[in-house]
């Protein structure tokens, strides 16, 4: 039976057969073939809110596991959970709202670094990126990533329903 990997006999070396490559091709966006979303955000309790009422209940409306590395308990290095994790998701929802300043007369962003290595990890991955970001904070997300369709949201329910409509029409 062809399991899609092919075992040279000296051992040692391995090759995708045919139907490897098909299966690699059968999932779109290059995303693991299961039903987990990645979430990158910032965690901060003026966020718990737009994840419990939009991010959160739209992944699972839409048929997917929503994972937080925060919420899950390991001894490892969180880098290493993050990569991890990432590697064996479906597609990421990266919401770039972030705190805020003002510095000399200009308001500033407390950018969420995170957030951006976490999306740019899913992109070298070809993995399938939906992006957020509140509207007091879209002007504030770097240039290199403002070509990207955010969903831009006021409310929790705006996210909900932005989330759910984005998942719908792209993740397969």
């Amino acid at each position: 039976v062809d399991a899609g990997l092919f075992v040279e006999p000296s051992g040692g070396t391995f090759r995708l057969t045919s139907k490897g490559f098909e299966m690699l091709d059968s999932v779109e966006g290059g995303g693991a073939a299961t039903n987990q979303a990645f979430v990158a955000m910032w965690f901060s309790p003026a966020m718990e809110e737009a994840y419990a009422l939009g991010i959160e209940p739209a992944i699972r409306d839409s048929g997917f596991t929503p994972f937080r590395v925060d919420k899950k308990e390991t001894i490892n290095k969180i880098d290493d959970e993050i990569v991890a994790e990432i590697r064996r998701t479906r597609f990421l929802v990266a919401d770039f709202t972030c705190g805020t300043f003002k510095h000399q007369g200009h308001l500033r962003a407390e950018a969420r670094g995170g957030v951006y290595f976490e999306a740019g990890l899913a992109m070298g991955l070809n993995m399938p990126v939906i992006w957020t970001a509140r509207r007091d904070c879209i002007d504030l997300v770097h240039f290199d990533t403002r070509q990207f369709a955010h969903i831009v949201w006021d409310s929790p329910e705006d996210l909900r329903t932005g989330l759910i409509n984005r998942i719908g029409a792209t993740i397969r």
